[in-house]
């Protein structure tokens, strides 16, 4: 079902999957979904709907200034409205009946396996955290995504795009993601996809947010909520698989490391997302659960107690 909630004043859209026939008084454990780079809630259909089959309330979420959510201008990325956004969303979702607010795990993929990081890091209320394939350096990954020529050249651009907002001038635009070889944010091997958000070009301050953001500096922080990296061994350059291992190695345990036989574009559809998603679901049955029911029969003794012996 469609619904919304507040942002810092601002409308952002979500669409929520719950378990068929799920009672509205279930306590169902309760997963936020963010979408990655570009993309839109439109690209976490599959995902929405196989975790609310898995026994979860899933709510996946249009950040602000993207898809159907509110905000001018469009496409504004700025990664810490992003984790307020994930923020007010577990808020909303501790705030519906059918879920048990206690039991909330973040599910995020590519741009948003690092946001999630993020909001882990400095929420408490997220008991269990899922990366997959995790941009883990706003600035690394900028870098990795254009020869020195090509980096050098976004650099001059956003420096001069800094002199002129401060003359007043609105912020110049970059195509969020276009084919290999055109300019833009991202480079895209195959045909568009319409769960992308690719209509409105991005604004080049946007870039240097970006460029700003680390959320590798908050995965210390997660700890002791476990978290998981999923990874591919294909070769991507999109999905680092240097920046998995970097959020593995900064995380405390407890956390867990999965690659699987994929390269990351794969995670987005499917067989790789197939896999991706069976990986995921095991760990968030582990660490939430799946019903209420399941909740008190594991709190319920399975043996006798040495003193009964």
């Amino acid at each position: 079902m469609k619904v919304t909630f507040d942002s810092l004043g601002l409308e952002c859209a979500a669409d929520l999957y719950l378990p068929e026939g799920a009672d509205p008084d279930a306590e169902l454990p309760g997963i936020v979904l963010g979408h990655g780079f570009g993309m839109g809630k439109a690209a976490l259909v599959q995902q929405g709907r196989h975790f609310a089959a898995a026994g979860f309330a899933a709510l996946s979420i249009d950040y602000r200034y993207f898809g159907e959510s509110g905000g001018e201008p469009r496409e504004k990325n700025f990664p810490l409205d992003k984790v307020e956004d994930y923020r007010n969303a577990i808020s909303y979702l501790q705030s519906r009946p059918e879920v048990d607010a206690d039991r909330i795990g973040i599910w995020g993929t590519s741009f948003s396996g690092g946001t999630v990081i993020h909001v882990a890091g400095v929420d408490r209320r997220v008991k269990a955290v899922v990366a997959q394939v995790p941009v883990s350096d706003g600035r690394g990954w900028l870098q990795v995504l254009r020869n020195p020529s090509q980096w050098e050249e976004l650099l001059d651009e956003l420096e001069a795009d800094r002199r002129g907002r401060f003359a007043g001038q609105p912020s110049g635009t970059i195509p969020s993601i276009g084919l290999s070889g055109e300019r833009a944010v991202l480079p895209w091997k195959g045909p568009r996809d319409t769960s992308m958000t690719t209509s409105v070009p991005m604004a080049l301050e946007s870039l240097e947010k970006v460029a700003e953001w680390r959320p590798l500096a908050f995965a210390r922080e997660i700890a002791p909520r476990p978290a998981l990296v999923i990874a591919g061994s294909g070769y991507d350059v999109i999905h680092p698989f240097s920046m998995a291992l970097d959020v593995h190695a900064a995380l405390e345990e407890p956390k867990e490391l999965t690659v699987l036989p994929f390269e990351g574009m794969a995670f987005y559809g499917g067989p790789g997302l197939v896999a991706s998603l069976a990986v995921a679901t095991t760990f968030y049955r582990t660490h939430l659960g799946s019903t209420v029911a399941e909740k008190q029969k594991a709190l319920e003794p399975t043996a006798a107690s040495d003193s009964d012996r």
